[in-house]
């Protein structure tokens, strides 16, 4: 595939990628693997075009959901060496840096690894204005950085604080949740705290904030903030919170 004639943009690929992108978002796995499928069949006959790399990232990605973990990093390789091939294209260039990267490579390669290309998503979607994208990519370098086990401190603590700046001047609320209780968490890995085990300190009190959210918001943010109380329980060795 990495042989594969690049064309200019074919009309076909773009629409197969948009539908793949809905059907990515949307949970449905099925679509998206066919249609990646068919995508692979196009391109072996016709070529490909820029929209070609970013639709193997997400089958990529797919089949890290499937638990096919190796196949997953072979056609992500074959991914991030399409990449190279459309340096014209930085939104896509981006989003195969951010499913490959964010989703695929940091399950069998040091998560550290991960944080570069991460940051290198984040200032492309920037550069290109998806803010949505913009946010998330963030986001995903946080998780991989509390993953990679680096140093905590004020230095990542004022990232996520300008993070929480961003979510709130795009209005994306539910970005600005995630990061405060990002923050939150690694306060009380790095500060004494008499209940370590809850996120209730400076930057996000769970009770007070999920009380003040509709039903839908409330039910996002718990998911999230569940996640987080579950690992500070393991580190804390809180059997009863687990």
């Amino acid at each position: 595939l990495t042989k594969l004639k690049m064309n200019d943009d074919r009309g076909i690929f773009c629409i197969i990628y948009q539908v793949i992108r809905y059907a990515l978002f949307s949970g449905n796995k099925n679509l998206q693997k066919v249609l990646c499928w068919k995508a692979i069949q196009i391109a072996i006959k016709h070529g490909v075009d820029a929209h070609f790399p970013p639709t193997l990232a997400s089958l990529s990605m797919s089949m890290v959901s499937s638990g096919k973990l190796t196949s997953a990093q072979e056609v992500g390789n074959v991914a991030l060496a399409l990449r190279d091939e459309i340096r014209h294209d930085i939104d896509n260039r981006a989003m195969i840096q951010f499913i490959v990267s964010g989703h695929v490579s940091c399950l069998l390669q040091p998560f550290r690894s991960s944080l570069g290309p991460m940051l290198e998503a984040h200032k492309d979607f920037k550069l290109v204005g998806n803010t949505e994208l913009r946010v998330a990519s963030m986001m995903v370098h946080f998780y991989i950085y509390f993953a990679a086990g680096q140093e905590l401190g004020p230095l990542i603590e004022s990232r996520l604080v300008l993070s929480e700046g961003e979510a709130r001047r795009v209005d994306r609320p539910s970005f600005l949740i995630q990061f405060q209780i990002a923050r939150q968490f690694a306060l009380n890995l790095r500060t004494r705290n008499d209940s370590p085990s809850e996120l209730c300190g400076p930057a996000f009190c769970e009770g007070e904030e999920l009380c003040a959210m509709n039903d839908k918001a409330r039910k996002m943010a718990l998911r999230d903030s569940s996640s987080y109380r579950l690992q500070l329980a393991f580190i804390f060795n809180n059997e009863s919170a687990m």
